[in-house]
């Protein structure tokens, strides 16, 4: 049996060496100039390293104060927040824009308008930070050529978020196992295999579906979805905030009174 304490360590080890090496890419472009030369040049993109550092602190806190399922689960009362979804793909898109410049990559942002129920969700918005982190660098680390696009847009009613690349693809064959602790396929030569699985735990403590469709040589799709449910913005619902949580007690009411 997987001991539950190493896996959980291993998570926070691949988990903290994604955003570190996102900002350490972005850093060195800023030395070299490649954002220009003014405070005004420069201020998105040191916002875009203090998020960077925030989701790192963090992660080395909660790794800290405990060990725990819990932990890979990620439904960290304090950081459930109502937000845009929109808004919040557009920041991982700039952070993540520079590692995939590095290689010679080119990272797309398309939000397909009008979406029929606004892209309002409730998450914990570091764990979904974090699943989408490890998905968007999946996907430019197994890209040799090509583009990556992250999307936002309807099928049907539900609010879906789509990761695909050009990328090397993965076997029919293995795909089943790709959400499987410590599993690599064999189209991928290098990481811990830890990375899947962790977002796959975090679609299932939101109540979001995790799907992939790959063909070798052509690239993969990740599909995220968020169920609509009607008169209640996606994502948690109230039932799983805390009303312990002084920070949460404004949106349970509000959860509730939509229930």
């Amino acid at each position: 049996m997987l001991n539950k304490n190493l896996l959980t360590f291993s998570a926070f080890l691949h988990d903290i060496l994604n955003p570190i090496t996102g900002a350490k890419i972005i850093l060195r472009q800023l030395i070299d100039g490649s954002y220009g030369h003014t405070l005004e040049d420069i201020k998105p993109v040191l916002e875009a390293i203090l998020q960077t550092n925030d989701r790192v602190s963090y992660l080395v806190e909660n790794q800290r104060n405990q060990i725990s399922d819990n932990f890979i689960l990620s439904i960290n009362q304090a950081s459930i927040r109502k937000f845009n979804l929109c808004n919040f793909l557009q920041t991982l898109h700039f952070e993540y824009s520079p590692l995939a410049k590095c290689h010679s990559l080119k990272l797309h942002y398309e939000t397909h308008t009008p979406l029929t129920h606004g892209a309002e969700v409730i998450a914990d918005t570091v764990s979904l930070g974090r699943m989408l982190s490890n998905l968007i660098q999946n996907a430019i680390k197994y890209t040799d050529r090509g583009h990556v696009f992250l999307r936002l847009l309807n099928q049907g009613d539900d609010l879906v978020i789509e990761i695909e690349d050009t990328g090397r693809g993965i076997e029919s064959e293995e795909l089943p196992n790709i959400f499987l602790p410590f599993y690599r396929a064999h189209t991928q030569s290098f990481g811990s295999g830890l990375g899947l699985y962790v977002a796959m735990m975090i679609a299932k403590a939101h109540g979001l579906q995790l799907l992939v469709d790959s063909s070798v040589g052509q690239g993969t799709k990740f599909t995220i979805i968020f169920p609509y449910r009607v008169n209640h913005p996606y994502g948690l619902n109230g039932k799983i905030l805390s009303k312990d949580e002084p920070k949460n007690n404004a949106l349970l009411k509000q959860c509730q009174a939509l229930e």
